[in-house]
């Protein structure tokens, strides 16, 4: 039955895991994409000690990641989230090492290892069956569990130490909300189910591809066929215990107690034992019905006193029930539960019910960020009238499922007492807002009204675990009116220009709409990514949005949660101390009418009606190379606006005035975070964002310190790699509405990047796309503004001289790297691919000899061709200004030297020189005194415009074609009048060529979502794959002679 695949590469080269080391289970859905994360005591530090890791800490298996952890704090039994680094491994991947833990690892490993044993047992007894998750994979399930392997999961789950329950649920952020031991359990037995049954076996099993292939496959049709095949396997009956109240003409009479039996391969049959004898259904219930309720009151009686009139009969039915004898089966409701052996209570309208409604509100604190919690108001009502709070302390202090109250019999939901009197569900407004908008894009479905639609999107936000009964969610008429507000900023387009007091520039017609969605964002309390394509005027837009929300008709900006120079410092295992926390748990009561009045005077979002405080100064934090630029832009557009540059020795913030622009670099950022988080920003702007991509580097770090009211990225890329950059953007401006890093790999990025998943794509781009307005220069809007661009790709070969040079060093490299693992192995694949890529620019590159130039490159003659081809046309009047762009300095040094060897006017700007250079370098170009200027691609790839170049040459390519678009795009931009003329070098049959193919790829998944990048890709291939990339081909597809041999 079970198909064990061989281990991977990636799996035996992970280091063991030490025995100190901590785990904790992230389950997933599918769960065969569960993963453990794996830390050292002790390194669960706070953000400001993310900086630093520990020098010789033991290695760790996995790959490092941002993570929250969830762990009671220390000095006190209350848990508190804290974002660390661990080390995410695959639970499978981990098996073998689990299963030899020795008695003196730590406490969470003994306990999973425990659980894995137990789930492999059930799994090798063949407890395995197909089903559909929630999400709709196909996926495995260790079923049926019997009664021995209920008290196996019981015993395992009182075991479970915190540290393996330090998942927070997603939703959450103080860490109230863990998955239940229980859930846990199941969790582990299901990601080893999920993972092992793969192969031809189960093919045979289940007659169907689908469960035997090692990617998920989403197979929603498919749940009525898993539900039955998985019943067919139950057999048997199992007992339910049915009460029965007294009847109207005696009220005061006995309860009774009947038997019910029910199948468990039909679980939808179910007979009354009274009438076992005579039913039709009799038979699906077993060969043994008697002996089934025998055997099962007997398991009953170990948690419960048995009337003596049903233990001692062959065949009991029912019987009345005292006082005493209902208290006790009352008393024992919850063990038998855990049993398997459920009480139904009648519906019955005499019988009064507790309905419980959970209502989500705005953090008390005025401040909307999406970290914040909601304030949660608990609802509690019995035959349509709401309780006061006195009447639900009363009902509650019972703390009985079925109470009598002057109003007649009232049943009280399942763990209504511990939700009540508890915190309530932890729901941050970012999950809450999530849920709203993906309710109110499933308005116009089927015959779903806008109510239905909410309520189901909000109603999973209470559940603490799979098996929770928990009330209605619903939202304040605020959240709904904020969340409907969200989702129609990503459509509105302004009908007349704005008036926007102290710019003095004429917006065009997306500019005007890019401006009016930032002040949208801003009032609702949230920021935005501004990703349009370089050139469209991103900078002019941040100008007029600071000038729209410091004028007079600005619209009121809600403040922050906490106080400047307070962010991260309050204690999260103290409710009382965290501001965002509001009354969360308060139980709605007392004056019923005063609340609801509070909430419908809460139900408008705000509007542009003036402000009532200050918004507070604008901090830019943007690249050294881009401070002169957004100074010369303010003065330019916005001249009454001061701008002060926080740069150099002298850096001040005194005297800060509220409509006051700082400007500052991701440098100056990282030294001075603590000075910067001290003021009340009311406007953050990361210009080239993509600077801060990984969320945890220093600069990434430092900025999420800063307190702004309006958080606004700007990038031309704002998915350069992976979707992780997007998520780390987006997790600045408007914190939690994508989840934790964890929660957004497992539902979004892995299966769109991993297997194309067009579901979870879209769900993405409904999810971010009122807060990432990306336009590009073929929009039909734009297009017309821009000239045309034209792209080739100029493919040359490689002299005798390059193919020798090649040849030999892939030979050399390939050798040492088939002898190589790891991180060695990796070094090595990128050494050579720098090497491929000098030898392909020229020899002279690759030898750095110092060595002649001409006649050794075929790449250096197309480059002349193409220049000799705009000195031409400079002769003929038509001027043909030219950027190159290469990726290395010494070879833009090469062609420095070619250019001044060959009499033409040229410059050559790099990372080495200081801004004030570079300005200097930029002007004399747009002016007409330069008529080459070759450039670093990092130093002058972004932030620059030189739309005096018509012509373009990229003499090696970048890797990441987003990357290379933005050198682009320093010519093409708004301000180009003139068609620009885009030329790739390429060398034929070698690396180069290949990459390009996969670099158009790119492109055009780029549509999917923002983009992605190649990065990494080549260093994960196996040697056979790598050598087939590297090898030089001959034209028409051979391979070089010495391979060949």
């Amino acid at each position: 039955m079970v198909d064990t695949p061989p281990p991977s590469r990636s799996a035996v080269q992970r280091p063991a895991l030490p025995p100190a080391a901590e785990v904790t289970l992230s389950a997933a859905d599918p769960p065969r994409r569960s993963m453990v994360a794996c830390w050292l005591p002790g390194t669960e530090r706070a953000q400001e000690d993310l900086f630093t890791l520990p020098s010789e800490a033991p290695a760790l298996p996995g790959e490092p990641t941002l993570f929250t952890l969830v762990l009671p704090a220390r000095g006190g039994d209350k848990p508190s989230a804290t974002d660390t680094i661990v080390h995410l491994v695959p639970l499978i991947d981990l098996v073998p090492q689990l299963l030899a833990t020795s008695a003196g690892a730590s406490t969470s490993q003994r306990a999973l290892s425990e659980t894995v044993r137990a789930g492999l047992a059930l799994i090798a007894a063949g407890r395995v069956l197909p089903c559909v998750t929630p999400v709709g994979w196909d996926a495995w399930t260790v079923a049926p569990l019997g009664p021995e392997d209920q008290a196996t999961m019981s015993a395992l789950a009182t075991c479970l130490p915190p540290e393996l329950l330090a998942t927070p649920l997603p939703g959450t952020r103080s860490g109230q909300r863990v998955a239940s031991p229980e859930a846990t359990v199941a969790a582990v037995w299901d990601a080893l189910a999920d993972s092992l049954p793969r192969g031809a076996s189960s093919e045979a099993l289940t007659a169907s591809h689908v469960y035997a292939a090692d990617s998920p496959t989403r197979v929603p049709h498919l749940r009525t066929w898993a539900a039955k095949s998985i019943s067919t396997r139950c057999r048997g009956a199992a007992l339910e215990l049915c009460l029965a109240p007294p009847t109207k003409d005696s009220p005061g009479g006995p309860w009774h107690l009947h038997l019910r039996l029910r199948s468990r391969a039909h679980p939808s049959v179910a007979v009354p034992a009274g009438q076992l004898l005579g039913s039709d259904e009799r038979h699906r219930l077993g060969p043994t019905p008697w002996e089934d309720l025998r055997s099962e009151l007997a398991r009953a009686g170990r948690h419960w006193v048995v009337p003596p009139e049903l233990a001692a009969v062959d065949h009991p039915t029912d019987t009345e029930l005292t006082d005493d004898q209902l208290d006790a089966l009352i008393d024992a409701t919850d063990d038998l539960k855990r049993a398997g052996i459920k009480l139904f209570w009648p519906e019955d309208a005499s019988l009064g019910t507790v309905d419980v409604r959970v209502e989500l509100r705005p953090p008390t604190s005025g401040a909307f960020g999406l970290e914040e919690l909601c304030d949660t108001r608990w609802r509690a009502h019995v035959g349509g009238r709401q309780l006061s709070a006195d009447e639900l302390d009363q009902l509650l202090s019972a703390r009985r499922p079925l109470i009598r109250t002057p109003d007649g019999w009232v049943r009280v939901p399942d763990q209504l007492a511990r939700k009540v009197q508890g915190r309530g569900p932890e729901t941050t407004v970012g999950a809450a807002m999530a849920q709203l908008m993906a309710g109110l894009s499933a308005v116009g479905d089927a015959d779903q009204p806008e109510a239905a639609a909410l309520d189901a999107g909000l109603g999973t936000l209470a559940l603490d675990d799979a098996h929770a009964a928990d009330p209605q969610v619903v939202a304040s008429p605020e959240l709904v009116a904020r969340a409907r507000r969200l989702v129609a900023l990503a459509e509105e387009q302004p009908a007349d220009p704005l008036d926007i007091p102290g710019l003095e520039a004429e917006l065009r017609h997306y500019q005007t709409r890019g401006v009016a969605w930032m002040a949208g964002l801003a009032e609702l309390g949230m920021g935005g990514v501004l990703a349009d394509d370089m050139g469209l005027g991103k900078t002019l837009q941040t100008i007029a949005v600071h000038a729209l929300l410091h004028g007079p008709n600005a619209p009121e900006v809600p403040p922050l949660a906490r106080p400047p120079g307070h962010a991260g410092t309050t204690d999260p295992a103290d409710p009382a101390a965290d501001p965002a926390v509001g009354s969360v748990g308060h139980v709605a009561g007392g004056d019923p009418a005063a609340d609801e009045a509070a909430v419908d005077a809460s139900a408008t979002p705000p509007t542009g009606s003036g402000r009532s405080q200050p918004l507070g100064p604008t901090l830019v934090v943007a690249p050294t190379s881009l401070l002169g630029t957004w100074e010369r832009e303010f003065q330019r557009f916005a001249p009454d606006t001061p701008v002060r540059r926080y740069h150099g020795t002298r850096r001040d913030l005194e005297a800060l005035s509220d409509d006051e622009v700082v400007i500052t670099t991701y440098g100056v950022l990282r030294r001075d975070h603590g000075e910067l988080g001290q003021r009340a920003w009311g406007m953050i702007v990361a210009d080239e964002a993509q600077a801060v991509k990984n969320p945890v580097s220093r600069a990434a770090r430092s900025l999420r310190r800063v307190p702004g009211r309006f958080r606004l990225a700007l990038t031309g890329t704002p998915v350069e790699n992976q979707l992780g950059d997007l998520w780390s953007l987006i997790d600045w401006v408007t914190p939690g509405l994508l989840g934790t890093y964890a929660d957004f790999r497992n539902r979004f990025a892995d299966p769109i990047e991993r297997h194309g998943s067009q579901a979870s794509n879209a769900e993405l781009r409904q999810r971010i796309a009122p807060l990432v307005l990306r336009r590009t220069k073929a929009d039909p809007l734009i297009a017309p503004e821009l000239p045309n661009k034209i792209e080739r790709d100029v493919v040359v070969g490689l002299t005798t001289e390059q193919g020798a040079l090649y040849d030999a060093a892939v030979g050399e490299a390939l050798d040492r790297i088939a002898h190589a693992e790891g991180i060695v192995r990796r070094g090595l694949v990128l050494a050579l691919l720098t090497s491929l890529k000098q030898i392909c620019n020229h020899p002279a590159h690759y030898l750095d000899d110092g060595s002649a130039l001409d006649g050794r490159s075929a790449k250096l003659e197309a480059f002349d061709d193409l220049i000799d081809s705009a000195s031409e046309a400079r002769s003929d009047d038509r001027s043909e200004p030219t950027l190159v762009f290469t990726q290395y300095v010494v070879m833009a040094k090469l062609l420095a030297s070619h250019l001044s060897e060959r009499g033409i006017s040229h410059a050559i700007l790099h990372g080495s020189l200081s801004p004030t250079e570079r300005q200097r370098l930029t002007d004399e170009f747009q002016a007409g005194h330069i008529d080459v200027l070759v450039c670093s691609l990092r130093a002058a790839g972004t932030g620059l415009t030189l739309t005096r170049a018509t012509q373009v040459i990229h003499y090696d390519r970048w890797w990441n074609p987003a990357v290379e678009d933005q050198a682009t795009d320093r010519a093409h931009r708004i301000g180009q009048t003139a068609t620009v003329s885009v030329h790739r070098l390429i060398s034929e049959g070698t690396l180069e060529e290949r990459v390009a193919e996969v670099l158009g790829q790119k492109r055009q998944l780029a549509g999917a979502v923002m983009g992605t990048g190649v990065d990494g890709w080549i260093g994960g291939l196996n040697d056979g794959e790598l050598g087939e990339l590297l090898r030089r081909q001959r034209p028409g597809g051979a391979a070089s002679s010495e391979d060949a041999a």
